[in-house]
C-alpha cells in the first residue's frame, strides 16, 4: 500500500486524518485522509465512497507516524496500518478492567513526594521499580491525573497480570495481541474518544490516536520486547512514546529494575528505591579488551574486588535467542564480533 489519490464527491466534506472508505481494486478498504488538495483536473480518479469518522487522527498524531516511519526507513502507509490494525465497524462493547491492588513492596514516602515533582514537567525520566511495584505506581498515578493514562508492557501476560491486581478506575482497559478484533476495534475507539481513561497495552498502544493523555509509564523498560523484531514496520514502543509523550505534552515515565543505558548517558533523571552506582563501559575501548567474551578489564577488576571481599556477585546477560552463544564442540572456542567484541545469539532458525 501507499498513497493514492481519490476525488472528493461534491457536499461530501474531508479533512485530513479522516478515516474513509475508498474502492480499491474489486473491493472497498478503510484509509486515512493524509492530504487535501484542488481539483484535478484528470477524469481518472476514483471517487472516496464515504466518511467513516472524522478526525480519526489529529495532523500531529499523523506527523508521528510518519516520523517514526522515516527513521525506520519504512513507509508511512505501513505504520497506519500497524496503528489502526483491528479498526472496524462492527464492534462489540469493550470489557473493562476490574483490578484489585494485590500487596506488593511499598515504596518509601520520598519516592512519592519526587514523583509528584517530576510528573508536574513534560521531560522523560526513570525510575527503579519490580513488577509489582511499577502496578502500585500505574495505581497511583491514575488517582493523581485528570486525564488519559497509557501503560505499555512488553509481554501480554504482564498486561493481565497488571490490569487483575492494580485498581486502575472503572473505565480501564487491557489490550495486546490475542484481543479478538471486534472487541479491539470497541477499545481503539473507546481510547481515541477518551471513554477509555487507562489503557494497559503492548506495543500498539503507543502509536494509536488519544484524546488527552496526562502521563505515559513504559514498565520494563529495559526489556528488548518492546521493540517488535519479527515482522515489518520494526519500531520500538518506547521510541514511539517518547513522540506521543512529546503530542500530548505530557511526562514520560521509564520504569524497570535497573535505569536504562540510553537515559544514563542522556543524564535524565532517575529516581531509586535504592542509591544504587552505575558504570558505562565501552566494549569498543581497546583497553577494556582482555580476549574473553563480554569481559572488560573494568568488570573483571570490580568482579575480583568483590570475591576478595566475600560478596556476591551476578553477571546478567540480557539477551534473546534459542542458545545464548555458539561454541565449537572441539577446540571450545565460542566465535565473538570483532568490532564489539558481543556473542552472536544462535536462533532456533539458524540451526538445521
Amino acid at each position: 500500500m501507499g498513497v493514492f489519490d481519490y476525488l472528493v464527491p461534491g457536499g461530501m466534506k474531508v479533512q485530513i486524518g479522516d478515516l474513509i472508505e475508498v474502492p480499491f481494486k474489486n473491493t472497498t478498504i478503510m484509509a486515512i485522509v493524509r492530504s487535501v488538495g484542488a481539483k484535478q483536473t484528470t477524469d481518472e480518479l476514483r471517487p472516496l465512497t464515504r466518511v467513516i469518522t472524522p478526525e480519526f487522527f489529529s495532523v500531529d498524531g499523523l506527523v508521528r507516524l510518519e516520523t517514526i516511519a522515516r527513521a525506520i526507513v519504512q513507509s508511512p502507509s505501513s505504520m497506519l496500518y500497524t496503528a489502526i490494525y483491528g479498526v472496524r465497524e462492527q464492534s462489540i462493547d469493550p470489557k473493562w478492567n476490574v483490578g484489585t491492588q494485590a500487596e506488593t513492596r511499598p515504596l518509601h514516602g520520598k519516592i512519592w513526594d519526587d514523583l509528584r515533582a517530576r510528573i508536574a514537567k513534560t521531560d522523560p525520566f526513570s525510575i527503579q521499580l519490580s513488577f509489582s511495584q511499577t502496578c502500585t505506581l500505574a495505581s497511583w498515578l491514575r488517582d493523581e491525573i485528570d486525564h488519559q493514562l497509557l501503560i505499555i508492557f512488553p509481554w501480554e501476560a504482564q498486561t493481565r497480570s497488571c490490569a487483575s491486581r492494580t485498581r486502575l478506575g472503572e473505565n480501564s482497559i487491557t489490550l495486546h495481541g490475542k484481543t479478538p478484533p471486534r472487541e479491539r476495534a470497541a477499545i481503539i475507539e473507546a481510547w481515541r474518544t477518551g471513554e477509555c481513561k487507562t489503557l494497559v497495552s503492548t506495543r500498539q498502544g503507543s502509536l494509536l490516536p488519544a484524546k488527552n493523555i496526562g502521563a505515559i509509564l513504559i514498565a520494563d523498560a529495559t526489556s528488548s520486547d518492546h521493540m517488535n523484531w519479527d515482522r515489518n514496520p520494526r519500531y520500538d514502543a518506547r521510541l514511539a512514546a517518547e513522540l506521543l509523550a512529546r503530542e500530548h505534552q505530557c511526562p514520560l515515565i521509564f520504569a524497570g529494575n535497573l535505569p536504562r543505558t540510553e537515559d544514563l548517558a542522556r543524564s535524565r533523571m532517575i529516581l531509586a528505591t535504592a542509591e544504587p552506582t552505575f558504570q558505562i563501559v565501552n566494549l569498543r575501548a581497546q583497553e577494556e579488551k582482555i580476549g574473553l567474551p563480554l569481559i572488560t578489564e573494568t568488570l573483571k577488576t570490580g568482579i575480583c574486588a568483590a570475591l576478595q571481599e566475600q560478596k556476591s556477585v551476578l553477571c546478567s546477560f540480557n539477551r534473546k535467542g534459542f542458545a545464548r552463544r555458539l561454541q565449537c564442540g572441539a577446540c571450545e572456542k565460542i566465535p565473538t564480533c570483532g568490532t564489539c567484541g558481543a556473542v552472536p545469539v544462535v536462533r532456533q532458525e539458524d540451526i538445521a
